[in-house]
């Protein structure tokens, strides 16, 4: 089933409990409004399996999306994180949890649920990788970073690679499910490279 925006980046949530929810935000301008929107699947139904919980008007298309566990086991926060990146190199964070409580409201305001949105880069993040440890995910620009989220929500940059050798940006990031600071990485070029982050 199509989602109703004409192009989104979508990613699921990655806790168990809630694996049903399914997160979209618009990637390309329009002349059409910005929405991130919350949808739930229901496998039972073979008429309507996504259903729109909600939509909230944004100011930036997404380039990249994560959704991070972090803060899975506590009240407040059960339904943890999404995670977006942007042209302009910000890195936006929302609360899925208040997202989710608000969905009977037709009329979210702007950028409802955005708990920080942050400058971090110069380039466009083109893709974002959440590692094992829930409080730490790769970014993507014309170099790697990863970033750190303290307990007040707040993002910075905690470790960074150099560029590429044969130059080009990246496109694609995955840290290693066995060895959580091993992240692998290709670029548009077709180089692929692998990262120890202890060593950078």
């Amino acid at each position: 089933q199509q989602t109703s925006e004409k192009s989104v980046v979508i990613v699921n949530c990655p806790i168990d409990d809630y694996g049903e929810y399914i997160v979209s935000a618009s990637s390309i301008s329009a002349k059409s409004d910005l929405f991130l929107s919350l949808y739930i699947f229901d496998n039972t139904s073979t008429k309507e399996p996504l259903k729109l919980l909600t939509k909230i008007p944004i100011s930036k298309i997404f380039t990249a999306i994560e959704w991070t566990s972090l803060g899975k086991d506590t009240e407040e926060h059960s339904l943890g994180f999404v995670i977006g990146g942007h042209e302009d190199g910000s890195v936006s964070l929302w609360d899925m949890t208040e997202i989710l409580s608000n969905s009977n409201n037709p009329s979210n305001s702007q950028e409802f649920g955005c708990i920080n949105q942050k400058q971090l880069f110069e380039d466009s993040v083109n893709v974002l990788a959440c590692n094992e440890k829930p409080n730490l995910f790769a970014v993507g620009t014309t170099q790697i970073n990863v970033v750190s989220i303290d307990k007040n929500f707040q993002m910075s940059t905690a470790m960074s690679c150099p560029p590429p050798q044969k130059g080009g940006i990246f496109t694609t990031l995955n840290w290693n499910d066995k060895v959580n600071h091993i992240l692998a990485s290709g670029t548009d070029n077709g180089s692929v490279y692998i990262y120890d982050m202890r060593k950078q």
